[in-house]
């Protein structure tokens, strides 16, 4: 149980906060509601068994080895989560729940920890390194100080050392022809469901109905989009007319297998034209798909998005975990936001999940009492716009006897919605080259660099994604992970795209890392792969593209495709292109980046000391949290 931002004199108010309320819950009991809940949600999802791109069957392996290694050698003790779930049930009348939370306030093994920050700590402890670091180098002797660069010399060489025959042939390596060159089958059928367009994706469901339904936010300007983010962090966790929020989260628990509201965008294949969606996505069991979509339908037509108190407290609890991913997640957010100096579909990511919402946001939250009025009528007047029925395209994975059932329930979520009209789309500027620093308190750097890249025109063709993967692990692990001592790195490319995108995680570098960007090309060239590290490489490739795949994410993949023109030919296209892969071809297609150095753009978030004695590589340098 943590506590933010807080007033290090209110420790033990904090303390004391979380006892009473625990004895409380112990004594008055937990709501019977919410406990079966959180139970109906934890079913739901071991049924579904959508693990996303991890092989269903290790998932159980690892699952059988907790109960063989700490449950009395019993491999499928953690397996039965069904009769797990249904005992738990029986017991909620019991009092066991109360009873854990009396072992919690018995219980010796606690800790109570306080971070208090330090300012200027950073310096002093580059000072006292710096310090130590002089005074051991005077201690050594000329034979000791040479002794040191020989052995980084020698480790060096040890790192730069290619693989030997010997090595590579400890690992198995697929055979070729090995991999299809079929791609996996999407399915789109156009429809008409409550009286919306509709996409019908026929793939087996196991009886679970997905339902994801988008509506097309073209239309809204730059400056909507922080107070987009807030509605979507609002809806489904505010108060209607008919439910306090707690009991409408609890009923979303039951009901549903999840109901989650979210923003993307999507770019068409092979051009810069994109469309932003907010996206409401639904998952549920048939035998309770009218009381999920009559839930939604409450949602997005009589939530109390003015609740100053919930705002208050949804808008803290959103700004808090921004300034905790620019701190573990900065690689990310610095992408997006380098991304939008040059491209108007990433300012719309940056102003709903990027740096330059969080600056709207935290500037709101810091003085929200003057700026309630405000927030309020924009949350009401985009919650009335956004949920029109003519931004809307409905998209179903279901059994094939449930469609017709959906009719009269969409039919009821489109009655409750707006009717203002057709969509007049219009464009977000692009923010120009800013190329930022952001100073945080870090030691580390989080280093985003974009670049053009040759040939706009690669429609069909996968080489781009080939390039990435040798870029990723064959030139930026080893110079940035490795020599360098970062957590990690990566280089990104779509098929189709004109962009080339490069970054480094938790990196305590900035200046090598760059370079190391700027050359990505040249060092591609010597890299030159023979033909069997070209087939590694390929698998590496397709390792990306065939990851194990759930009904929900054929669902977005197939939708993917549709709404970006994308088509099975291409697909076909890009996996023969990357299948007939030579070390010919590959150094052609390695030509696309050999202008990245020229007129890239860079993003930093990171320590201080290192930005600003790096200060020539930016446009601006700023303190991220003031």
């Amino acid at each position: 149980m943590i506590a933010k931002n807080a007033d290090a004199s209110d420790e033990e108010r904090f303390r004391a906060i979380l006892a009473d309320t625990l004895e409380k819950l112990k004594t008055d009991g937990i709501s019977e509601r919410s406990i079966n809940a959180y139970l109906e949600r934890a079913e739901f999802k071991f049924r579904e068994s959508a693990y996303g791109s991890f092989p269903k069957g290790l998932d159980l392996f690892r699952m059988m080895l907790r109960g063989w290694l700490y449950g009395d050698g019993d491999p499928f003790r953690y397996v039965r989560v069904i009769s797990i779930i249904g005992e738990l049930k029986k017991r909620v009348k019991e009092g066991y729940f109360e009873s854990l939370i009396d072992r919690l306030i018995r219980s010796d093994h606690s800790v109570r920890l306080s971070l208090l920050p330090e300012p200027g700590l950073a310096e002093k402890e580059d000072e006292s390194l710096s310090s130590q670091l002089e005074s051991f180098k005077k201690s050594l002797s000329t034979e000791e100080f040479e002794k040191i660069r020989e052995d980084y010399e020698a480790l060096n060489e040890y790192i730069d050392a290619p693989e030997t025959d010997e090595e590579r042939s400890c690992i198995p390596v697929l055979p070729r022809g090995s991999i299809s060159a079929d791609p996996e089958p999407i399915s789109n059928a156009d429809a008409t469901v409550g009286g919306v367009p509709a996409v019908i994706h026929e793939f087996p469901s196991n009886g679970i109905v997905y339902a994801r339904f988008l509506f097309d936010l073209s239309d809204l300007s730059a400056d909507d989009l922080p107070y987009l983010d807030l509605l979507i962090e609002l809806l489904g966790n505010c108060s209607t007319s008919k439910r306090s929020y707690r009991d409408l989260i609890d009923e979303a628990r039951i009901t549903t297998g999840g109901l989650d509201f979210d923003a993307s965008v999507v770019r068409k294949y092979g051009s810069n034209d994109y469309t932003p969606y907010l996206t409401v996505s639904l998952r549920c069991l048939f035998s309770k798909v009218a009381e999920s979509f009559d839930l939604l339908s409450e949602i997005v037509s009589d939530s109390d998005v003015t609740d100053k108190d919930r705002i208050k407290e949804i808008l803290g609890q959103t700004v808090s975990s921004k300034a905790r991913d620019i701190l573990f997640s900065g690689d990310e957010l610095a992408a997006i936001r380098c991304l939008s100096y040059t491209n108007s579909s990433s300012v719309f990511s940056d102003m709903t999940e990027g740096i330059g919402s969080y600056k709207v946001q935290e500037a709101l939250y810091s003085d929200f009492d003057r700026s309630y009025d405000d927030i309020s009528s924009k949350l009401s007047r985009l919650y009335r716009k956004v949920f029109d029925k003519n931004r809307l395209l409905l998209s179903v994975c279901a059994p094939d006897d449930v469609i017709p059932a959906l009719d009269p329930l969409v039919s009821r979520i489109v009655a409750a919605m707006s009717d203002s009209g057709p969509v007049v789309p219009q464009k977000l500027a692009p923010y120009g080259p800013l190329n930022e620093a952001f100073v945080a308190a870090t030691q580390v750097q989080y280093v985003a660099f974009a670049s053009d890249v040759k040939s706009a025109d690669r429609r069909r063709d996968g080489l781009n994604l080939l390039l990435s993967k040798a870029a990723s692990g064959e030139i930026l692990y080893p110079e940035i992970r490795v020599k360098g001592g970062a957590y990690g790195s990566y280089c990104a490319m779509a098929s189709d795209s004109a962009k080339v995108l490069m970054t480094s995680y938790r990196d305590p570098n900035l200046m090598n890392t760059v370079n190391v960007f700027k050359s990505i090309y040249e060092k591609l060239l010597e890299f030159r792969p023979d033909g069997e590290k070209l087939w590694q490489l390929v698998i590496g490739t397709f390792s990306r593209i065939d990851r194990p795949t759930s009904a929900y994410q054929k669902m977005c993949r197939s939708l993917s495709c549709r709404l970006t023109g994308k088509t099975v030919d291409d697909l076909s296209a890009e996996r023969a292109s990357i299948l007939a892969v030579t070390p010919e071809s590959f150094l052609k297609a390695a030509e696309r980046l050999s202008d990245v150095k020229n007129g890239f753009t860079l993003c930093v978030i990171g320590k201080g000391s290192v930005i600003r004695r790096n200060s020539s590589l930016f446009g601006s340098v700023s303190d991220i949290f003031k």
